[in-house]
């Protein structure tokens, strides 16, 4: 990479930090029950550089909903965790492959969205949202699900479509509150019934 190509991801990636630092640091003066930060807000040159999240995010502690959009985030603090408040969650393009432990402590979690990520994996902290019932997890290398997403008791809706998910999708008397799931562009062999089910891309025989 030339150098003065590094120079300017390194100036581009230190502004962005710099106005999300600034958001968050905004917002907990306000006591803000909503935040946003999306590369379209930002303003910015087409961000390329990762993203991290500071730990000052743990500190919104009125926040209840939080929306970090297409800034190249890898990853998020342990303190994500204090944010007991939060009801939806939006981290879509991004680059986060893993969450952390203390994630499954956003007990009022209801909404969450992860699509367009790189996970290949369901973290296991999003198994222990007691009270969420939207999840999206579309556009991810996931090729399955596991056993214990059955703990998500109170799941409405489940965005799954353009993955490489192969396995039969979770329904049934083991998730009753379920009753939509999006499938299109998988690789899905066969189906439970459900109320509604998008399964465009696919080749199912009944």
């Amino acid at each position: 990479m030339p150098k003065t190509s590094h120079i300017y991801d390194h100036k581009v990636k230190f502004c962005i930090a710099g106005t999300i630092f600034y958001k968050i640091f905004t917002a907990k003066r306000s006591k803000q029950t909503s935040l946003t930060i999306s590369s379209y807000e930002l303003k910015e040159e087409p961000i390329f550089a990762p993203v991290q999240l500071p730990d000052l995010i743990g500190e919104l502690s009125d926040l209840e909903e939080l929306k970090i959009i297409g800034v190249n985030l890898t990853s998020l603090p342990t303190s994500i965790g204090k944010l007991t408040k939060l009801k939806t969650l939006h981290l879509h393009k991004n680059l986060l492959s893993d969450l952390p432990p203390s994630f499954g402590k956003l007990s009022n979690l209801e909404e969450l969205d992860i699509k367009n990520n790189l996970f290949t994996n369901l973290p296991d902290p999003i198994c222990k949202l007691p009270q969420l019932k939207r999840l999206n997890l579309s556009s991810n290398p996931l090729t399955g699900l596991p056993d214990n997403i059955t703990k998500l008791q109170h799941l409405e809706e489940l965005g799954l479509s353009m993955n490489v998910f192969q396995g039969n999708p979770p329904c049934g008397k083991k998730m009753p509150a379920l009753e939509w799931i999006q499938l299109q562009d998988n690789k899905i062999s066969s189906l439970k019934r459900l109320k509604n089910l998008c399964l465009e891309g696919h080749s199912i025989s009944v």
